[in-house]
């Protein structure tokens, strides 16, 4: 973890319990998971500047709309604080407190009870003490880096865009990411992508749209929004049935079991799925 001085800790807490959270997801739904062969380095600047200048080393085309990226050549999270860190959280007697300050997705279905463990608490404090932004990035970039460390994904290519990022928006709630992952569904639910997808991208959405996310990534890069809301979707359709489940990890198996230096045809890829 390489942050800020006097914010280490904050965001190492953070990304620690994410990645338990991600891999015991993962487990817990029949994936095959290993432990990562190297240590999962993360890096946070305390500006945008400094953040644009990394990406300019790391071959990533900076804007002012990006917060963080995973890449797959470093195998590091790379992300800046957005904001000065909201007030600290202590202790569980004031979670009230907590709710107001910090907008992460992570906090918005947490129930406000004493009921908490103790794990419970210290993942929303750690995810408050962290501007809103920055929380929401680190969920989603840490999703990435722990799928291409546990053996979800291969970090030398062949998994569908749509597969990688439907999963990890899947999981960005943290309804679904939660020891039993089957708490009340509107916890579970990704509302951004949800209200995407019902209001922007459903009432125009073309037949054949689905196939063209499966057997193409550039269909996700001209699209990219509504590709995003259709990933969330299908992939979050496919793993709420168990049957649907168990051929989603087969699914994979096969996507595992490809050569990933060969060319991954869209016949192929709409073959394989």
């Amino acid at each position: 973890m390489c942050a800020p001085s006097g914010r280490t800790s904050r965001y190492a807490q953070l990304f620690e319990n994410i990645f338990r959270d991600v891999e015991q997801f993962y487990r817990v739904r029949g994936f095959k998971v290993h432990a990562p062969e190297v240590p999962l380095v993360a890096v946070v600047f305390g500006s945008q500047q400094e953040f644009a200048a990394y990406c300019a080393t790391d071959h990533v085309t900076p804007s002012a709309s990006l917060m963080g990226y995973y890449s797959l050549s470093t195998n590091r999270v790379a992300l800046f604080d957005d904001a000065s860190l909201v007030s600290a959280v202590d202790g569980a007697n004031t979670q009230s407190r907590r709710y107001a300050n910090a907008s992460s997705s992570l906090l918005s279905s947490v129930p406000q009870d004493q009921t908490l463990t103790s794990r419970e608490r210290i993942s929303i404090a750690a995810t408050a003490a962290v501007s809103g932004d920055t929380a929401n990035t680190i969920i989603h970039e840490t999703t990435h880096q722990v799928g291409y460390n546990i053996g979800i994904h291969s970090r030398l290519g062949g998994t569908p865009i749509w597969f990688v990022e439907g999963l990890a928006t899947v999981l960005e709630p943290s309804g679904m990411r939660e020891k039993t992952g089957r708490q009340l569904r509107k916890g579970r639910i990704n509302q951004e992508r949800s209200r995407w997808f019902e209001t922007r991208h459903r009432p125009g959405r073309s037949m054949g749209s689905l196939a063209k996310l499966v057997a193409a990534d550039e269909y996700f890069f001209q699209q990219t929004l509504n590709s995003y809301s259709e990933a969330w979707a299908f992939t979050f359709f496919l793993l709420e049935n168990s049957s649907r489940r168990r051929h989603l990890v087969t699914y994979l198996q096969v996507l595992r079991g490809r050569d990933p230096l060969l060319q991954y045809t869209s016949q192929e890829r709409l073959a394989d799925f």
